[in-house]
């Protein structure tokens, strides 16, 4: 998680590329998902309306080292720009760096992956039900986990 978010403070304040050094990232690892989702659920409940006057959306990834197949779900506002930044994101799965997690995603699916629509049962749920676009990236051991 720390080099995660080194990695993503990398991308937003890196001043080579005209980033606004004043946006500010989050990066939290939620408890109990599993139990009702209490943690991301109260964080957001407590932060409400933090979050709904500043936030520009919600990246959530889930379950992101399960197996090989990726998931990719969004709110409709999102849905292009999701599957553009697949398209920029090398795939390094099995010793391959040569395919775009797109390329990845699409071969998974016969050519035919498509975005899924969100609706409840990971941490984007309070986030997307206080009207913040969300965007969640997991993988899966077999198709349509």
């Amino acid at each position: 998680m720390e080099a995660e978010a080194k990695y993503v403070s990398s991308l937003f304040c890196h001043r080579d590329y005209g980033a606004d050094v004043s946006y500010a990232s989050v990066l939290a690892s939620w408890d109990a998902e599993e139990y009702g989702l209490l943690g991301s659920t109260e964080w957001v409940e407590e932060h409400v309306n933090w979050l709904t006057e500043t936030t520009v959306a919600y990246l959530n990834i889930d379950v992101a080292v399960s197996g090989p197949r990726t998931v990719l779900g969004a709110t409709p506002e999102l849905h292009t720009i999701a599957t553009e930044l697949f398209k920029k994101i090398v795939f390094p799965n099995f010793g391959s760096f040569n395919k775009s997690l797109y390329d990845a995603w699409q071969d998974d699916n016969a050519g035919e992956a498509h975005v899924e629509v969100l609706g409840s049962g990971s941490d984007f749920t309070a986030f997307l039900h206080s009207g913040i676009s969300s965007v969640c990236s997991s993988s899966a051991c077999a198709l349509h986990n």
